[in-house]
């Protein structure tokens, strides 16, 4: 009986987090923005961590090599795997900074896409936090990068969870080893109400203060695996998930304005991982409490003031997930003096409002986020 309260209450959360999305197409089944170059070559690898859990690296690279001595690490949040830098070839971060002249890795976190993860009927298994991808996973993979680049320092691009990785190993381990930071749409650590001036930000601190005791720890929230067995390989059910989460339901996760069913397709079939229930439960008691405090009670919030590496802080104006009142708490805290604050939508010269997601595999993320980056990393990276 237990077992069955456990699973509905995973099943619930799970339709909680799939709430969803819209956009017009503007033409082809993938949508272009501006004409790339050729695909960059992709290798796979495998590190460990200290506690022993085996992550996935991915690395991409120009045939003629890197033109900047600083490799990139991407990393993204507690519920993508790797492929939302990469979900195709029209949007991938990972492919365009390579283009630029970058070395470009990414990886998956424990329990999603290639790394290490327990079987999702071992139901009792699934004890990591977001604790373990910022105590272990993240720098485990600075320590690979350079280890196999010979690279002294690393430029980091954190999406969501990804930016408080990349805020924690900053605060807590070496931030000598990372020359620039990018925080897009980097999960909020923020202690004012006006972060709660959002409707939906609101309903997710309201989940956390109600529904956070009701949550089981340790178990999977298989939401990858739930969605492949709905589904199938049958491409009329995918195509007809993809054009019903393409609506205004869900602007939680992307303004629908940015996105097309296409895009929502190829991020559910990618980039969407499974996961336990100690990182949901960690996450709404971050939203409830207002700010990001490790089970070990250390406080990343409290600790900003520690991040002095040069920083860009990027947001999406609908972000609904981490409002821009999140993105400028974090910005205005940091100590660092070489620092650049960006709300990408149309008040500030973006053709769409951008939101969460569709920040990194949107219609425009190609055409306006991802020269953001390139705008900040190239100045400050050395030429080789």
């Amino acid at each position: 009986m237990e077992m069955v309260k456990r699973v509905g209450i995973a099943g619930v959360l799970l339709s909680l987090l799939l709430a969803g999305c819209r956009r017009e197409d503007e033409g082809g089944a993938v949508l272009g923005v501006r004409s790339q170059g050729p695909a960059v070559p992709k290798s796979a690898y495998f590190t460990q961590t200290e506690d022993g859990w085996r992550i996935a690296v991915q690395r991409y690279t120009r045939s003629e090599g890197p033109a900047y001595a600083q490799p990139v690490i991407l990393s993204g949040g507690a519920l993508t795997s790797h492929f939302i830098f990469d979900v195709d070839p029209q949007h991938s971060l990972a492919q365009e900074l390579a283009r630029a002249g970058f070395d470009v890795w990414t990886f998956d976190i424990r329990g999603t896409g290639d790394s290490q993860s327990p079987k999702v009927s071992d139901i009792f298994g699934w004890t990591f936090s977001i604790d373990h991808f910022i105590k272990y996973d993240a720098p485990a993979v600075v320590q690979f990068v350079r280890q196999m680049t010979g690279a002294l320092q690393v430029n980091w691009v954190g999406h969501g969870v990804g930016a408080t990785m990349m805020f924690g190993y900053l605060e807590r381990r070496d931030p000598a080893h990372v020359r620039n930071a990018v925080s897009i749409g980097g999960a909020g650590m923020v202690s004012d109400e006006d972060s709660l001036k959002s409707g939906l930000a609101d309903f997710l601190f309201q989940i956390g203060t109600i529904l956070l005791p009701l949550i089981p720890p340790n178990m999977p929230l298989p939401m990858k695996w739930a969605m492949d067995k709905l589904m199938g390989e049958d491409p009329w059910r995918w195509m007809g998930i993809a054009t019903g989460l393409d609506s205004s339901a869900g602007r939680l996760f992307w303004n629908p304005e940015a996105m097309n069913p296409n895009q929502v397709y190829q991020f559910l079939r990618k980039a969407l991982p499974n996961t336990s229930t100690n990182v949901v439960k960690q996450y709404l008691r971050w939203a409830r409490d207002r700010r990001c405090v490790g089970n070990d009670g250390y406080d990343y919030t409290a600790n900003l003031r520690q991040v002095t590496t040069p920083l860009c802080v990027l947001i999406g104006v609908s972000d609904q997930m981490v409002t821009p009142a999140d993105s400028q708490f974090v910005y205005q805290r940091v100590s660092s003096t070489d620092k650049v604050y960006k709300v990408c939508g149309k008040a500030t010269g973006h053709t769409v409002d951008f939101g969460h997601v569709d920040m990194l595999v949107g219609t425009k993320a190609r055409a306006e986020v991802y020269q953001h980056v390139l705008d900040f990393l190239i100045p400050r990276s050395t030429s080789r």
